[in-house]
């Protein structure tokens, strides 16, 4: 039975209950301790930069580097005259040639290089070492020359190069090829732990690595992935997978520990397509996605997961968790992850997470009615994932506004939160002609790097417009996103280890409060000691009794901030 209050109690009740009302709508309106709404705001555009060439075949920039320090390392291909600001002109040798440009922070070009021969050569990938050395591959054919080294000479069609440069001026240091008679396409290059260079694309009929690594295809074309030493000079290892049909390797990515992970294509045959000792993956009679990972040291496949109906062209790994996120195209009803993604007319973007045993855990679709896809993708923030690529016509990110084309084809920079459930923003930049953002960088600074190509004239929010007479080269940064319960940046973790050299225990000093993990690495890129810590610890400790003597790379990692340097152990 209800009680009913007198009309002075009622009153008193009243005034006592106003301070605690007022705390609950204060409470509701900024979020509860601990539990934010992540109301998040887009980023903007703070620089660009471009080359200019007269070329009608143009400038075609894919993927882009940044250092310590906040430069910009960007590589692509050219035709004929390229300039980049004030610096003396690159010519070509012949058909297309290689460039690789260095620009600073504050958005001038440093210097700019370019190699090739009379053939078709191009540039595909770029990474950087922890001693300060620019490490670029692609393809070539005929005679290639990179400075004033040994020309590298193909053994018949198009071959793969690797090349390292001196990142203060450019010069080139070395360089190294593989090949054979037939097409070999290096799609991906990634530099691990102790300086040494993973490689991975497609060949056919018979390729060499070195005189003591040989692959025979399948069939048509086939997936390879190579190991080499920090100074080009051998190769540790190479290795194959794919069916009788046309396969190949489009990205690849490096596990806290050193694997590799590759996500690719392959063509459903009746034997399917082999992964080592692997069960073969199927599918569809259209196109295949495959992601599979190998161990590093060796080169043997320890797991592969196909799915049909996509195209996957990027990948990147949250270290420590080596969760894979995987980007690309599809068209029509697919099933990834275990949701139904339907595109909005011909391709649309996918994004799609697994964890570091290859179990497909959530997917996510964006586009409109024309060509969209997805070329890069890059860990940022507290591990979502920024993609880049282009649109047609109109794109739509979830639930936030919708992109609409200036002409043809824009290009477009997203964010996915983590767990890539929800878009977090999407901008786009362009003009009336051909955009596409091919490559995609955070600095440690947590600002966005984008690079690609643009025809004609192109905006980049309120920036002074850049403008082509060809198709050009720029470079665009975006900072200043924010959530609201998140606003940490991937950056430097600036934390002191003592003692180094080390013969027992090695302590860290964290410059604050905070979750994290060490991992410890020998010079082949193994692991050999890791270690976690909790909330409130501050100085955590690694244990290196045991260890032989000699030089390891350790691994800080602080929710989104991380460090890397050299340990020596005595």
């Amino acid at each position: 039975m209800p009680i009913a209050l007198s009309t002075p109690l009622r009153r008193h009740t009243a005034r006592c209950l106003r301070p605690l009302l007022r705390f609950l709508v204060l409470l509701l309106a900024t979020g509860l301790p601990g539990h934010r709404a992540r109301a998040q705001a887009p980023p903007s555009w703070l620089l660009t930069a471009q080359s200019r060439t007269t070329s009608v075949s143009g400038v075609n920039a894919m993927r882009c580097a940044v250092d310590a320090g906040g430069n910009v390392f960007v590589v692509g291909s050219f035709n004929d005259v390229l300039n980049f600001g004030t610096l003396p002109a690159l010519t070509s040798r012949g058909n297309s040639d290689i460039f690789v440009a260095k620009l600073s922070p504050a958005g001038q070009w440093l210097w700019a290089q370019s190699a090739g021969g009379s053939g078709a050569d191009y540039a595909t990938s770029i990474g950087l070492s922890s001693t300060g050395e620019v490490l670029v591959a692609g393809n070539f054919v005929g005679t290639a020359r990179f400075g004033s080294l040994p020309g590298v000479v193909s053994a018949g069609g198009q071959d793969v190069f690797v090349a390292r440069l001196a990142a203060a001026n450019g010069q080139w240091l070395a360089t190294q090829h593989a090949g054979g008679v037939g097409l070999d396409n290096c799609s991906s290059l990634v530099v691990t732990a102790n300086d040494e260079v993973v490689v991975a694309g497609s060949f056919s009929q018979v390729v060499a690595f070195g005189p003591t690594h040989q692959l025979t295809t399948n069939g048509g074309e086939d997936v390879f992935v190579a190991r080499l030493t920090s100074n080009l000079a051998s190769w540790h290892w190479a290795t194959q997978a794919g069916s009788t049909g046309t396969d190949g390797a489009n990205d690849l990515a490096l596990t806290a520990n050193g694997d590799a992970v590759v996500v690719g294509a392959y063509t459903n045959t009746t034997r399917g397509a082999t992964f080592d000792n692997l069960p073969p993956l199927t599918g569809t009679t259209g196109r295949n996605m495959f992601v599979a990972r190998l161990q590093g040291t060796t080169g043997e496949w320890t797991w592969a997961i196909g799915s049909a109906g996509q195209t996957g062209s990027a990948i990147a790994i949250s270290v420590p968790t080596d969760e894979v996120v995987v980007a690309g195209n599809f068209a029509g009803t697919v099933t990834l992850a275990g949701s139904a993604l339907v595109s909005a007319g011909s391709n649309d973007v996918f994004v799609a997470r697994l964890d570091g045993t290859g179990q497909w855990l959530t997917a996510q679709r964006a586009g409109g009615p024309g060509d969209d896809t997805a070329n890069d993708v890059v860990i940022s923030g507290t591990d979502g994932a920024v993609v880049v690529g282009y649109f047609n016509a109109t794109a739509t990110f979830g639930t936030q506004p919708s992109l609409t084309s200036v002409g043809a084809r824009d290009l477009f920079v997203a964010q996915l939160n983590r767990p890539l459930n929800r878009w977090g923003w999407a901008l786009r930049a362009g003009g009336t002609s051909h955009d596409s953002g091919n490559g995609v960088a955070v600095a440690p600074s947590g600002r966005l790097t984008v690079t690609g190509y643009f025809g004609q004239q192109v905006s980049f929010g309120g920036l002074p417009a850049l403008s082509s007479t060809s198709l050009d080269a720029f470079v665009a940064q975006l900072g200043g996103a924010t959530t609201a319960a998140s606003p940490r940046q991937p950056g430097i973790l600036s934390a002191q280890v003592y003692p180094n050299p080390a013969s027992r225990n090695v302590s860290v000093q964290l410059p604050g409060r905070g979750a994290g993990s060490a991992v410890l690495l020998n010079s082949l890129g193994q692991l050999v000691r890791q270690a976690t810590w909790p909330e409130a610890v501050t100085s955590p400790s690694l244990d290196v009794r045991g260890l032989p003597a000699g030089a390891y790379q350790l691994r800080l990692t602080q929710g989104a901030a991380q460090q890397s340097q050299r340990l020596m152990v005595e």
